[in-house]
């Protein structure tokens, strides 16, 4: 109602002037009713001695009730006996008998009126009437400043919101200008929309031309069912959007009904709530693209100039929307070809003899060829390589290739298991043969009679335990630990080792005679560093193996990522690639790959990728810090103290380096051969 307008300064000043006035005339109410805009009628704004029941009803015709009455009469107006008199006025339900009043004047137009009643006839003197006039002429005052003030806040209100809707439009545009992507661009028109309009849910549908009909391209319906949702198919006939669609004019639906438009898509919306939805169309250079929308769950929950600012949107929109698809069709284009390119990866991956060796780089060309090379014979294999280079995979082929392969393929670690157990482990033990040993164990050597054993890390094999071994390759016989049974295996040998076997010889921590024994065919694995073209083709291999496993489906992996990868230095080798898969694949989701952070060992700018491994900077820093403490290592200026290390504990680490007293001793000549460099 347009009298409920007024701000509740001048309701609450009018009400106590009129609670004087019923004070002063000794009567039984007293109302202050104002002229609606359209001049039609007169509303109660204030009063003092009606019931509330009656207050809410008192909005009557200018050309009846005592309203009426007061405003056609130049001076004060009253009445003695008002059953004399034609007037309607829900007053008179009151019990009202006689009544006076003036009417309230601004620049000759009449505003209101003001009037008194009492329950007993009564004539009102000259004094009571002046009384009321001057009243009037104090409310005229007093309500011509209101409405400047209602008129001036409406004004604000009117510049407010057109300066909030160009601020959308501006804020809209420059969201949109480096969105290429369809949800994304949705994302920031949605947020913009939010802070403008009050809504429930928008959405935008876009005609897909593939099965020429209308679908839900990107939806922001927080608390929705589900019922409406992204990929709804949405028909061009009977529902909202496909009706400005298929007209192409902006649409204002106060109350959804099904009877207007009827279609599965209504009874949809009204499942979700929806009841009232504002649309506009999505046209560039003439072509209709879709349709913008937001929902509310109340009625007549927006206004036309809710439609006009929606109408100004879409023109932006569609412009974005236009340029998106245009980049969607150029994405489905690369990804078409990075398919391909996948495919012909796969199939050179197929191609070769170890699978899961993966990649068609020159160098694993030419280990793999010194692999098929040796793997019919049954002469022992030293392959040497990084820490997670592949070894133990070389390995696995170069038995599957060979005469053994229906035979046990056998592996241990050397570093995994301490060395007052590795003797047992790897030729076995007999019953009662030390504290704990309650039942006979076979060894490694009698599980791979027939097969292969491969011993990793063979460069952490105990001094005390590589005789044994030797007889082994010699004579392919050994004892069980604690029996005196001589047992003779048929077993190929291959080794593997990330250490410099032929140094540590040198140090006397490896013998010359095993060495020989197991170095008869050498075969290097190459790191991921020199063999970059790999790269795209093991991020696939891995990708596709922890997707299959995880159930999380990967359909694309970025370009840029995929660079990312090919550049990174990958000191953990493939070992670390793989981890960082899985971790991605993990992490990743709408079926886009995302590589998370990573974090090497070393600078790739320092120069120094090819020999910066964990081992080999704790190796530097040792003979750096011995170097220091002039070859002392157990004082209290010694390497040991430097280091904050036990003496026991520095020699342990040197032992297992290959660092011997006899080396840290030449000083500058010994690190630099290593690759060191003493600051």
């Amino acid at each position: 109602m347009f009298a409920t307008s007024f701000e509740n300064g001048f309701i609450h000043k009018t009400a106590t002037l009129l609670r004087q006035i019923r004070t002063v005339l000794n009567v039984d109410t007293v109302n202050f009713l104002v002229l609606s805009p359209d001049r039609q009628c007169f509303e109660l704004v204030a009063s003092d001695g009606l019931e509330e029941k009656i207050k809410e009803r008192i909005k009557v015709p200018v050309n009846r009730g005592i309203a009426g009455q007061i405003a056609a009469t130049p001076g004060p107006w009253s009445a003695e006996d008002l059953s004399m008199l034609d007037v309607f006025s829900p007053v008179l339900k009151t019990g009202i008998k006689s009544a006076a009043g003036a009417a309230l004047r601004v620049s000759e137009q009449t505003v209101g009126v003001i009037h008194v009643g009492t329950a007993n006839q009564r004539k009102f003197s000259d004094k009571e009437l002046l009384l009321l006039e001057l009243a009037a002429d104090r409310l005229s005052s007093s309500l011509e400043g209101a409405m400047s003030r209602r008129r001036y806040d409406s004004s604000q209100r009117q510049l407010d919101r057109e300066s909030a809707q160009l601020r959308l439009l501006l804020e809209i545009n420059n969201s949109l200008v480096s969105k290429l992507n369809i949800r994304e661009l949705f994302a920031a028109v949605s947020a913009s929309l939010r802070r403008i309009t009050r809504h429930h849910y928008s959405q935008i549908v876009l005609f897909d031309h593939k099965i020429n009909r209308l679908k839900v391209a990107a939806l922001d319906f927080p608390r929705g069912k589900g019922l409406i949702h992204e990929g709804l198919i949405v028909p061009c006939q009977g529902s909202p959007a496909g009706v400005v669609y298929t007209s192409r004019t902006p649409l204002l639906i106060t109350s959804l009904d099904k009877g207007t438009f009827p279609s599965d898509t209504t009874d949809r919306l009204l499942g979700e709530g929806v009841r009232s939805i504002c649309l506009a169309p999505l046209v560039h250079h003439g072509r209709a693209l879709g349709v913008l929308s937001i929902g509310s769950a109340n009625s007549d929950a927006f206004t036309p100039a809710d439609l006009e600012v929606m109408t100004q949107v879409t023109g932006q929109v569609a412009i974005a929307i236009d340029n998106a698809l245009a980049f969607e069709k150029i994405e489905e284009l690369n990804e078409r070809l990075e398919k391909e390119k996948q495919c012909l990866e796969e199939e050179l991956r197929a191609e070769g003899v170890l699978n899961e060796l993966v990649g068609n780089s020159k160098t694993l060309a030419s280990t793999l060829k010194q692999v098929h090379t040796v793997a019919r014979t049954n002469a022992n294999v030293l392959i040497i390589g990084e820490t997670g280079t592949g070894k133990e995979l070389l390995a696995r082929g170069l038995h599957q290739l060979s005469q053994r392969q229906d035979g046990p393929f056998v592996k241990l670690n050397c570093a995994s298991i301490p060395a007052t157990l590795l003797e047992s482990e790897l030729f076995g033990h007999g019953k009662g043969a030390f504290t704990g040993a309650v039942n006979k164990q076979l060894g490694r050597l009698e599980l791979a009679d027939g097969g292969t054993l491969f011993l990793d890390e063979i460069g952490e094999l105990p001094l005390e335990l590589q005789p044994k071994l030797l007889r082994v390759l010699q004579d392919k016989q050994f004892e069980r630990l604690g029996e005196a049974k001589t047992i003779t295996v048929n077993v190929r040998l291959v080794a593997a080792t990330n250490r410099n076997l032929e140094q540590m010889v040198q140090c006397g921590e490896f013998r010359s005679d095993l060495y020989y024994r197991l170095n008869v065919f050498p075969v290097h694995v190459p790191p991921l560093r020199d063999r970059k073209e790999d790269i795209p083709a093991l991020v696939h291999y891995f990708t596709d193996k922890f997707a299959r496993e995880m159930q999380r489906p990967i359909m694309h992996i970025p370009k840029p990522a995929m660079e990312r990868l090919v550049q990174w230095h990958w000191p953990g080798n493939v070992r670390e690639l793989e981890n960082l898969i899985e971790r991605a694949v993990i992490l990743s989701s709408d079926g886009v790959l995302e590589i998370p952070p990573m974090h090497g060992l070393c600078n790739p700018e320092s120069g120094e990728i090819g020999q910066s491994t964990l081992n080999h900077v704790e190796k530097q820093h040792i003979l750096r810090t011995l170097h220091e403490s002039g070859g002392l290592v157990g004082t209290s200026a010694g390497a040991a103290a430097r280091l904050g290390l036990k003496r026991t504990t520095l020699y342990a680490k040197m032992k297992k380096l290959g660092i011997s007293r006899g080396d840290f001793r030449q000083g500058q000549a010994f690190i630099a051969r290593n690759g060191g460099e003493i600051s």
